[in-house]
């Protein structure tokens, strides 16, 4: 799949926060973040059947807020992980601050649940 076969128009660079284009760097060491691309992002959500995967692993709770994609496995020290389809899951914004400050309990099982889904 190419950015040519999505449904969308995707831009090259989005905005910052302070509304220079380009990627953003990492404050701490200078590096350019691994942004996700609109082609990983599309192949997620499509994979991830555009809803949260919180309920799949067994999150409590509903569903609140709208769809976010989460690094799975983070580099360390505040990094993201790789942006890939391996390590992104679609996650709503409950299910995800759920993950983040339980992250030993939910990481296994969403990584678990993500390598069942790529492998259809």
């Amino acid at each position: 799949m190419t950015l040519d076969d999505l449904p969308f128009d995707a831009p090259d660079s989005r905005p910052t926060r302070n509304g220079a284009r380009g990627r953003p760097k990492c404050k701490r060491h200078g590096q350019r973040r691994d942004p996700v691309t609109h082609e990983t992002y599309y192949q997620v959500r499509v994979r991830d059947g555009y809803g949260c995967l919180g309920r799949a692993v067994g999150m409590p709770g509903t569903c609140e807020g709208w769809i976010e994609l989460d690094h799975i496995r983070n580099g360390g020290l505040s990094l993201r992980g790789p942006s890939t389809t391996a390590n992104l899951a679609s996650l709503c914004r409950g299910h995800h601050r759920m993950k983040t400050e339980a992250s030993r309990t939910w990481r296994p099982l969403l990584v678990a649940e993500v390598a069942r889904r790529e492998a259809q």
